[in-house]
């Protein structure tokens, strides 16, 4: 794979070096801001957000650039992203060189998208979803881009469109997001098959994706933290054997998901499966939501049910389910402002967590769960 990575960069900058002497070319450059504020009423940090109040945990700002040579087939594409829940750090969360050989085909190869979820591909983009943050349940993913080669591919079928894509990715630096904490992956292969299709009021989108040699970089801090008598003793009663489980696991993701729009009616579904095989920290989980709303004008009122629900004992547990009540308000195009009110329960289990950022108190913590968490979320939306 490191082979192919550096004959990549060799090939863009060789076609790099062939464009400078181009006479017709084209940047374009366009952002989108998010700033945000969050609140629960719980002491124990809840999603990133406790009781008081958040500023940072889901605002952002972000630039892409598109340079077009004169060969509108080629674009190189870069996008910068800053959140706040890192301190602001810019980073570039996308950057590839794109090849369009044909309406029909393209090749996307450098730093891509990792299109998981239905939303994944505008995430960041708080314009082109209807919750000020969306449901915690079904939007807990490890990552959101990686280094690789993606295809897409497009035809007409069944009155509408069909559009194939195949991901192959490898990445190192990566971040999951586990128990409140940033851990650093040290290594993943992902294997990604999406096929989507779409018509003037549908929405279908399927995903499979499969990631092999996953290792967490710090995983043995993670065991350092559950090696205290009180949780080696609990998980040991419940099966759970964590100093000999296997450092390096695979992991499987599946998505189905439908969105449907008839006039002013709007709905979006989407169900998921997650596992990491193996592993002694996250058991195999099913997850979804349904999302419906109906626009009167310029406000977008919406409700959302979504739920997480563990298939089995490991040390976190995130079931739990959320009543989401929200209000969308779009000033004019480029502007969006909105409010949501969560209502998340636990479910029960030995070692229930939800999205609490922290193990169960059974394993030697000392903090207090509530078994239902209230959540105020409100955000503006701009693009430009």
């Amino acid at each position: 794979m490191d082979r192919i990575y550096r004959c990549m960069f060799i090939v863009i900058g060789v076609l790099i070096f062939y464009q400078t002497a181009s006479a017709e070319r084209t940047m374009q450059t366009n952002g989108f801001i998010t700033a945000s504020f969050s609140q629960v009423d719980s002491e124990v940090p809840f999603a990133g957000v406790k009781d008081e109040i958040n500023f940072s945990q889901n605002s952002l700002v972000g630039l892409q650039t598109i340079f077009t040579p004169s060969d509108r087939s080629r674009q190189f594409i870069i996008q910068f992203l800053a959140e706040g829940v890192d301190d602001w750090q810019a980073g570039a969360e996308w950057a590839f060189f794109k090849y369009t050989p044909s309406d029909n085909l393209e090749f996307q190869l450098g730093k891509v998208r990792v299109p998981l979820t239905i939303i994944s591909e505008s995430i960041h983009i708080g314009l082109t979803y209807p919750w000020a943050r969306p449901p915690d349940e079904v939007f807990f993913i490890p990552f959101t881009s990686a280094d690789g080669l993606r295809v897409k591919g497009r035809l007409n079928l069944f009155g509408g469109e069909f559009t194939p894509q195949f991901l192959i990715a490898e990445g190192s630096g990566l971040t999951l997001n586990l128990f409140g904490q940033a851990l650093d992956i040290e290594d993943i292969r992902l294997y990604s098959f999406i096929f989507g299709w779409q018509s003037d009021h549908l929405n279908i989108r399927a995903s499979i994706h499969r990631g092999d040699d996953l290792t967490l970089a710090d995983s043995g801090a993670l065991r350092a933290q559950l090696s205290n008598a009180q949780a080696i003793a609990t998980l040991t009663q419940l099966g759970i054997d964590l100093l000999n489980s296997p450092p390096t696991e695979k992991v499987e993701i599946d998505n189905l998901s439908v969105a449907y729009t008839n006039g002013a009616l709007r709905i979006l579904a989407e169900v998921a499966s997650f596992e990491i095989l193996d592993s002694v920290f996250l058991p195999e989980s099913e997850s979804g939501f349904l999302n419906i709303g109906y626009q009167f004008g310029q406000i977008f009122p919406h409700i959302t049910y979504a739920f997480t629900d563990a298939k089995y004992i490991a040390a976190v547990d995130r079931s739990q389910e959320s009543v989401i009540l929200g209000i969308r308000y779009d000033l004019n195009p480029s502007t969006a402002f909105k409010i949501d009110i969560v209502q998340s329960e636990l479910d029960d289990g030995p070692l229930t967590t939800g999205s609490y950022d922290t193990f169960h108190p059974s394993l030697g913590n000392t903090v207090v769960l509530d078994d239902e968490v209230l959540a105020v979320n409100a955000a503006v939306n701009v693009v430009f």
